[in-house]
């Protein structure tokens, strides 16, 4: 009995932590002027559940008529938005990531488990 209650709390856990279980959601915002404007203005949605999507950051710099146009955003898309192939003929800088709400900060830190693992590295090195 308890073997089949391990089973079923085991299956649950996998569905509900497995990608496309859930809609993922991100923060979406735009501005032509800067991050500051962006995040002054952002919003969570929820992305759409048909195709697997991650949540970006995104800031791009285009040359038109001689001038720098700047567009700093945030928001969901498809993995393909990661490629960089957007930033072909201009300047691109785009993050991406796959957890909810992944992409609120300005500037993505590094993964708890990357800092845990090098100040146990570190540790382990000092000892």
């Amino acid at each position: 009995m308890k073997s089949m209650k391990f089973q079923a709390l085991f299956l649950a856990f996998a569905w509900i932590t497995s990608e496309g279980s859930a809609a993922l959601y991100c923060n979406y915002c735009y501005s032509n002027k800067s991050w500051e404007e962006c995040e002054s203005k952002s919003e969570q949605h929820y992305c759409k559940d048909n195709i697997p999507y991650v949540c970006y950051t995104s800031h791009i710099v285009e040359k038109k008529n001689g001038k720098e146009i700047h567009s700093y955003q945030k928001g969901c898309g498809g993995k393909d938005i990661c490629t960089g192939e957007e930033c072909v003929n201009h300047w691109c800088n785009v993050h991406c990531c796959n957890t909810d709400a992944c992409n609120k900060a300005m500037f993505f830190n590094a993964n708890y488990m990357t800092c845990i693992t090098l100040t146990l590295l570190t540790a382990a090195h000092l000892l």
